[in-house]
């Protein structure tokens, strides 16, 4: 089992972040909405190069949402933006 966060709705909570690190890795985000609640929001992936600014992936909330930290991402973050209050619970997939 991974690690779980409750996340507020209406705010961006940051689920996973790591620094300087070169090695790539997947995740998997399990979202879970309040009993009877359907699931809206956003999920948000940035990365970086070191000082060279990195896109942001933004992406719809669904029940289970694969993310991944490429080769050098010297900044990388997950953050989650529901629209009710959900828990995410992060589990690594894999590394390389």
């Amino acid at each position: 089992m991974g690690r779980a966060k409750t996340c507020p709705a209406g705010v961006w909570t940051t689920i996973y972040s790591s620094t300087f690190t070169a090695v790539p890795s997947e995740w998997v985000v399990r979202i879970e909405p309040a009993e009877g609640k359907e699931l809206s929001g956003k999920i948000s992936e940035k990365r970086t190069l070191w000082i060279f600014p990195g896109s942001e992936e933004i992406r719809d909330l669904a029940p289970e949402v694969s993310v991944s930290r490429k080769w050098i991402n010297t900044f990388y973050y997950v953050r989650v933006k529901p629209d009710i209050e959900v828990k995410a619970t992060l589990t690594r997939r894999s590394m390389f």
